[in-house]
């Protein structure tokens, strides 16, 4: 029995000798960078974070317009920070992986991450462009369908895993400090320009109220004047939107007409800003089994821009006229929105002859 015993213990000895049970590596960066590589879908993935850095930062400087931020500067630079935060973080991903940084996979899912809000931001809020050029609808869809995929990709990836061990990775205080400034900066921005942009709006509307001097059926919301035609009422309330100061929305209504007329401190005279006031101010409750543009034009009128819309609603009640028009003040930054159905339900008003409607255009003035 002993012999047995020395002869177990020899051949151990003889296995240990032999290099049959060698010690397990310590995991470092050097050693991942020499036994693994990057290849295949991490490739693809650490080149999209790369490109899609650069456009983040370019984009917003490149399409830059004031009046889209109601010509507030602080509030613009919120966009180009982010932008050039995603191309921070993208540069910080790609030096993470390719130098097999233990926190390399901690700091690519803050890029996924920041990338998918910022696109399911801008489609929550809406107002997107058509087609597929960058900043369509169709591409900030498709933004946020890759981001909970390249997401998953880092959690499921035998190649991320095989890169960057899970064993191995962990995170730096310096990742947290990212994340702080990513999410507080941008608040205590848009706090100040906000906060800032209400007081003088507020500011400038109290002023015109108390100076403006107005003509026989003219009224004013603090930021244009219009004259009420010929045997139409009018009315006027107090509305607090989502966000921003009050605005006063006048009502102006004839038989089988109505209309609601107010103003905003806004000089974006695109299509899309046009479109995103078009659908807030769309009424269900006139809207018919179908519907046709049968009016779209632009134009100018008393010195001011504006764009002319009419959209005809019928069902077996009868048919709907829906016009709209944005006029604009564009060298002040302002604008007055006209929302108008005629000959709704109930009415033997039938739609078609629109002179109230130029009235209500051809009266306002901004100064």
């Amino acid at each position: 029995m002993e012999e047995y015993r020395i002869n177990l213990e020899k051949a151990g000895e003889a296995e240990v000798n032999s290099g049959y049970y060698e010690e397990t590596p310590e995991i470092t960066s050097e050693y991942l960078k020499q036994t693994t590589s990057i290849g295949g879908w991490l490739s693809l993935f650490l080149f999209a974070v790369g490109l899609g850095g650069l456009v983040s930062a370019i984009y917003p400087i490149a399409t830059f317009d004031i009046a889209e931020y109601g010509g507030s500067y602080l509030l613009a630079s919120c966009d180009v920070f982010l932008g050039f935060m995603c191309l921070f973080i993208g540069i910080y991903t790609i030096y993470s992986f390719v130098q097999r940084k233990p926190n390399a996979v901690f700091v690519a899912k803050i890029y996924v991450v920041l990338i998918f809000v910022m696109n399911l931001t801008n489609l929550i809020t809406g107002g997107l462009e058509t087609g597929n050029g960058i900043g369509s609808a169709n591409q900030v869809v498709k933004g946020v369908i890759w981001g909970v995929i390249w997401y998953l990709y880092l959690i499921k990836s035998k190649k991320v895993a095989e890169v960057i061990p899970h064993d191995f990775r962990s995170r730096k205080s310096f990742d947290y400090y990212i994340i702080v400034v990513l999410v507080i900066l941008p608040v205590i921005i848009l706090t100040v320009a906000l906060h800032k942009a209400f007081a003088d709006n507020e500011s400038r509307r109290a002023e015109m109220i108390e100076n403006v001097v107005l003509g026989p059926d003219e009224h004013t919301d603090g930021v244009a004047v219009f004259r009420v035609p010929d045997y139409f009422s009018c009315e006027w309330e107090e509305v607090e939107p989502v966000l921003g100061n009050k605005i006063r929305v006048y009502t102006i209504d004839a038989p089988g007409i109505i209309a609601n007329i107010c103003s905003d401190f806004d000089g974006d005279t695109s299509y899309k800003n046009f479109k995103e006031y078009v659908d807030s101010w769309r009424n269900d409750e006139f809207a018919g089994d179908s519907s046709e543009l049968v009016f779209d034009e632009e134009g100018e009128i008393n010195g001011n821009q504006y764009r002319y819309m009419v959209t005809r609603y019928y069902d077996e009640e009868g048919e709907v006229a829906w016009r709209y028009a944005l006029v604009y003040d564009k060298d002040n930054d302002k604008l007055t929105l006209i929302s108008a159905y005629d000959g709704y339900p109930g009415t033997d008003y039938k739609w078609g002859p629109d002179d109230y409607f130029h009235t209500l255009v051809e009266g306002i003035r901004f100064r």
